[in-house]
């Protein structure tokens, strides 16, 4: 259990860079963030309140973002941790570099803790879109694909995509006239999020 440690360690908003303790939550993490209208990287997992960084990149799960945002993985800059030895190690840095060789701090995303329990994480993050909200159509299966093939390739600020029971959802980040002009070409509806 590392919820005792937690806290922000080093926060550049101009350098999009986060620095925190594993027991961090992800509520307290995107708190900060929204005070300079920027976000973390992919789509956290919020199972509860309780989650935390380090739990969070423990499991490795990135969310419904991950075509469009990319892996959590692909946001470490770096990473510390204690392994089975009592040995601390320290992988990678606070800045994004041409590095030759792997970079292991990126492996302990999705590790599930086998090499070693997480102390502190350097994460790249992100500008909040303007806007972000989700359209909402009815289409079946086949539909839904070939639609989500096709705007794949398309200039859309698609941040997620999720098709379930009978009902497709892309959620966009971007200034509301486009929003709107989206929503019309398609015939969507946006959704209460």
């Amino acid at each position: 259990d590392m919820t005792a440690h937690s806290g922000i360690i080093d926060y550049q908003p101009t350098e999009l860079t986060l620095k925190a303790r594993a027991g961090t939550t992800i509520i307290d993490i995107q708190q900060a963030l929204a005070e300079h209208r920027q976000r973390l990287p992919t789509d956290f997992p919020m199972y509860s309140f309780k989650a935390t960084l380090g739990g969070a990149l423990a499991i490795g799960h990135t969310g419904s973002g991950r075509p469009f945002l990319g892996a959590i993985r692909d946001h470490i800059l770096g990473a510390s941790m204690i392994n089975g030895f009592g040995h601390q190690l320290i992988g990678g840095g606070q800045v994004m570099k041409n590095v030759a060789g792997y970079d292991v701090s990126r492996l302990m995303a999705g590790a599930l803790g086998c090499l070693g329990v997480l102390l502190e994480v350097s994460l790249k993050v992100l500008p909040r879109p303007p806007l972000e909200q989700t359209l909402e159509l009815e289409l079946g299966r086949d539909q839904a694909l070939a639609l989500m093939r096709q705007l794949a390739v398309e200039p859309l600020p698609l941040t997620g995509a999720c098709h379930l029971d009978g009902r497709l959802r892309l959620r966009l980040g971007a200034g509301e006239a486009l929003f709107q002009a989206t929503a019309e070409r398609l015939g969507a509806q946006p959704m209460d999020d």
